[in-house]
């Protein structure tokens, strides 16, 4: 398997899994052909932690858009405090913001 292939399987296991031994043998080990203390010192890598830190990044910004759309639903049905924070200018442009990185 190409190293890039290997990076990407173990990024999916390192943010969707517990990371566990039994984890790896059951859905990795075929896939990647290498012993799960190799694939783990994928840690030390930075090539992986670049792509896990940007990974981390993404889900952050989306779990924000999914917290100021819920606001921006309630509010809608008539949540004042959630209208306050749907309203709110210098929240939108934090998430705006992060997107831009």
């Amino acid at each position: 398997m190409k190293r890039a292939d290997i990076v990407k399987n173990f990024v999916e296991f390192y943010i969707n899994t517990n990371r566990s031994e039994s984890v790896f043998n059951e859905k990795y080990k075929k896939k990647v052909g290498i012993s799960y203390e190799t694939f783990m010192a994928y840690t030390d890598d930075i090539e992986v932690q670049n792509q896990l830190k940007n990974k981390y990044k993404d889900n952050s910004i989306m779990d924000m858009l999914e917290v100021y759309q819920s606001h921006l639903e309630k509010a809608k049905k008539g949540d004042v405090n959630s209208a306050k924070f749907a309203d709110s200018k210098s929240e939108v442009d934090k998430i705006l913001e992060t997107l831009k990185g």
